[in-house]
């Protein structure tokens, strides 16, 4: 029996450690996730090429950001269905909250603007509607 409770626990450490890589290796490919920048203001102690791995084992439950363009408790603030689940703000973000358009951050600097506008992150008809009423698209 004790064979078997060990078995199972190496399989399931297996199982969640090649899990682990294969999110980790999903963040790192996001522009949400800018690792110099994590380890710059997040976490000074770890090196770039494992920010990914920190962000997902410990980053997201202290309440770290991945990047300056993705604000993880102010995305749980803002968004009480994912803080209830108890979900990571980013994995929740990049499995359906970009099509369902949730806003990302509550700040914006010029230059992440111009990355961001362009691209599948920001929606100014929902930008307009929420939060700029009257104001005109570009």
């Amino acid at each position: 029996m004790a064979h078997h409770i060990a078995l199972h626990r190496t399989l399931r450490n297996n199982f969640c450690a090649d899990r682990d890589l294969v999110v980790a290796q999903r963040l790192t490919g996001s522009e949400l996730l800018d690792a110099e920048w994590y380890r710059a203001t997040q976490a000074p102690n770890v090196v770039p090429d494992q920010a990914a791995q920190h962000y997902l084992q410990q980053g997201a439950t202290r309440g770290r950001s991945p990047s300056r363009l993705f604000d993880g408790l102010w995305c749980l603030d803002n968004n009480t269905d994912v803080a209830a689940a108890e979900f990571n703000p980013l994995l929740r973000y990049l499995d359906s909250g970009g099509s369902e358009k949730q806003p990302i951050c509550r700040v914006s600097y010029p230059e992440d603007v111009a990355r961001i506008a362009p691209t599948k992150l920001f929606s100014s008809k929902w930008y307009q509607a929420a939060q700029a009423l009257g104001m005109a698209l570009d």
